[in-house]
């Protein structure tokens, strides 16, 4: 993708770069309108002409705040931010306790963590929900990297399940033995769940762990 495919005004360019300088924790309406000195209604007109052209997401609400991040497209316009490593998206919660609804929307797109683990394209970011598995360090609020796959994992994995009902997914460590399997929380608190294997579709594995205010973890070399 290259400039020529939009043609944006320069004033529209710079709110471009002013929304990825913000990174991955997104730029608010009114941070960009002190950031550039122009009218938050104005700032919010160029925001809808950058959304209508699929360079950022951004759900404008009256008189709530809203977050603003880029998209794909929008990573990938701009030089400073395409260099920075694999665009991982954002696609919701996952459960680390009850079972929530499964989703593969996504949310928005994050960079910067090739130096950390081996990030590859496809793989993806979840939102931990939940205390089961606090045992390994992952709390409510962190976030996990998915490497999606739909082999049979090996045991002792961290995975990404989707339960029979298909509506709802869990992250478990998994334990197959004669093709029943026990999906193990990391806190005494929640029981195993079992399952037939064939019950049960493997959406990927864990192979890293973000933590927002604890020390990062790695599960996999």
């Amino acid at each position: 993708m290259n400039r020529e495919h939009f043609e944006l005004t320069p004033r529209q360019w710079d709110v471009l770069r002013a929304v990825g300088q913000a990174g991955n924790s997104g730029a608010s309406t009114s941070a960009l309108s002190a950031q550039m000195n122009i009218p938050r209604q104005n700032i919010r007109k160029y925001l809808l002409a950058l959304r209508d052209l699929g360079l950022i997401k951004y759900n404008a609400i009256e008189r709530q705040r809203a977050l603003v991040y880029l998209t794909e497209n929008g990573f990938n316009l701009l030089p400073e931010c395409a260099d920075k490593g694999i665009l991982l998206p954002l696609l919701g919660s996952v459960a680390a306790g009850r079972p929530i609804a499964a989703t593969s929307e996504i949310e928005r797109y994050v960079r910067g963590f090739n130096d950390l683990f081996n990030v590859k394209e496809g793989d993806f970011l979840l939102k931990i929900q939940g205390r089961s598995m606090e045992g390994v360090g992952m709390y409510s609020g962190d976030f996990v990297i998915i490497r999606p796959g739909l082999n049979t994992p090996n045991n002792g994995e961290i995975v990404l399940v989707i339960l029979p009902d298909s509506q709802t997914a869990t992250l478990k460590y998994w334990h197959c033995k004669e093709r029943i399997v026990t999906l193990h929380s990391a806190n005494p608190d929640f029981p195993p769940m079992q399952y037939m294997i064939e019950e049960l579709e493997v959406r990927g594995r864990a192979i890293g762990h973000i933590g927002t205010e604890r020390q990062r973890k790695r599960y996999l070399n």
